[in-house]
C-alpha cells in the first residue's frame, strides 16, 4: 500500500482508490490469510475512506465539478465506497472467528472494486473532453443528436447538454435550419434571439425553455409541452402551434400572426400579439391574458372553445361567421349568443371588441 494519500487530479485519486481495492481483493484470494494479511486489508480500507472523505470534502474534489447528473452519480459513487468500508470495518473479527473472510464480507468487498471501477468510467466522461459545440452547430445531424443526447452525446446528461449550450458564447450567432426533433428533453434551453427555421419540434418537453426575441419561421411545434416557456417578443413567420400544453407560457408582444389549433393556453400571456385559432376541436383560454391582442377565430370554434375568466380587455375578437344555416349558422342571433357567452365567462368584455367578420 501507498505511504499517503494521492494528490491530484479527481481521476488520479479515483485510480488510487481503484488500486487498492483491487490490492484488498487479491490478498482476500491468499491461503491461508495471516493476521499481516488482515493488516493490510484494514490499512488499504483505511485508505480508500479517507481518500473518498477527501473527494468530498476538499477544495479540489467533488465540489469543483459542474452541477449536473453526471456529477451526481460519482458523488454516490463515492458515498457507496465509503459506506462499503463501513460495513467491512468488522473484517479482523470475521478473520478471528473462521480464519477466512465471510461471503458477505467478500461479496462488499467485490463491491469495492466495481464501484471503483464505475467511478472512474464517470470520471473519464469528463477527462475525455466535453463537446466541442463550435463544431457541432457546423452539421445539422450531429446538433440533432446532440439536442436529442443521442449517439456520440448519450454520455450527456440533459442538465450538461443544456449547460454547455446556454454558456457558447457563439450561439445567438447561428441558425438552427430544418432540425426535426421528435420526443427529446429540452427542458430551460434557451433558444433567444435565434432564427429558427424550417424545424420540427414534434412531442418535445421545451418547459421553462427561452425562445424570447427568437426569428421563427416554417415551424410546427407539435403535442410538445411548452409550459412556462417564453416567446415574449419573438417575430413568427408561418409558425403553427398544434395540440401543445402552453399553460402559463409567455407569447407577449410577439410580431406577425401566431397560429393555435387544439392547444392548451390556460393561464398563458397573450398581451398585445396577433392570434389565429384553427382546428376542428376546440383550444382552451382559462385565465388567460388577452389583454390588446387580436383574435381571429372560426365561429364554430369560438362556441366550443374555453375563455372562462381571461382578460380581454381592449381586446378585438374577429369570429368567422359560417355562410348557410345550421348549429352555428350565421345568423344575428347565433352571433349574439356567442357575444353574451364571453361576457360572461370574460373578464372585461364591456372593453373588449368582439365582432363578426
Amino acid at each position: 500500500m501507498a505511504d499517503q494519500l494521492v494528490e491530484g487530479s479527481i481521476y488520479r485519486q479515483i485510480e488510487a482508490i481503484e488500486a487498492w481495492a483491487v490490492e484488498i481483493y487479491n490478498q482476500t484470494k491468499k491461503d491461508p490469510l495471516t493476521k499481516e494479511d488482515i493488516d493490510e486489508i484494514i490499512e488499504g480500507l483505511r485508505r480508500i475512506n479517507l481518500q473518498a472523505r477527501k473527494l468530498e470534502w476538499r477544495g479540489q474534489g467533488l465540489k469543483n465539478l459542474p452541477k449536473g447528473q453526471l456529477t451526481d452519480d460519482l458523488k454516490q459513487k463515492i458515498t457507496q465506497l465509503r459506506a462499503a468500508v463501513v460495513i467491512l470495518r468488522d473484517v479482523r473479527k470475521d478473520w478471528k472467528r473462521a480464519g477466512i473472510l465471510s461471503n458477505p464480507s467478500l461479496r462488499n468487498i467485490r463491491n469495492l472494486v466495481s464501484l471503483s471501477e464505475k467511478a472512474k468510467k464517470l470520471v473519464e466522461q469528463f477527462a475525455g473532453g466535453l463537446p466541442d459545440l463550435s463544431e457541432i452547430v457546423k452539421d445539422k445531424n450531429e446538433l440533432e443528436n446532440f439536442l436529442s443526447g443521442q449517439k456520440g452525446f448519450l454520455a450527456y446528461p440533459l442538465d450538461v447538454r443544456r449547460k454547455l449550450w446556454d454558456d457558447f458564447d457563439k450561439r445567438k450567432k447561428i441558425a438552427l435550419r430544418k432540425l426535426s426533433l421528435t420526443g427529446v428533453d429540452l427542458r430551460g434551453f434557451d433558444f433567444s434571439k435565434l432564427v429558427i427555421d424550417g424545424c420540427s419540434f414534434n412531442k418535445v418537453n421545451l418547459e421553462k425553455s427561452n425562445f424570447e426575441k427568437a426569428w421563427i419561421k416554417n415551424s410546427i411545434f407539435f403535442g410538445s409541452n411548452l409550459s412556462n416557456a417564453s416567446f415574449k417578443d419573438f417575430e413568427s413567420t408561418n409558425v403553427k402551434f398544434d395540440q401543445v400544453n402552453a399553460e402559463y407560457a409567455d407569447f407577449s408582444d410577439g410580431n406577425g400572426k401566431i397560429v393555435f389549433e387544439r392547444s392548451n393556453l390556460n393561464h398563458a400571456n397573450l398581451r398585445n400579439i396577433t392570434i389565429i385559432v384553427i382546428g376542428n376541436a376546440p383550444s382552451f383560454f382559462r385565465r388567460a391574458d388577452l389583454r390588446n391582442s387580436t383574435v381571429y377565430i372560426d365561429e364554430a370554434l369560438a362556441h366550443t372553445s374555453d375563455f372562462s375568466d381571461a382578460n380581454v380587455a381592449r381586446a378585438s375578437i374577429n369570429v368567422k361567421m359560417l355562410s348557410g344555416g345550421g348549429r352555428y349558422g350565421s345568423t344575428a342571433g347565433e352571433f349574439s349568443s356567442f357575444r353574451e357567452k364571453m361576457n360572461r365567462a370574460t373578464r372585461n368584455s364591456e372593453l373588449a371588441e368582439i365582432k363578426p367578420y
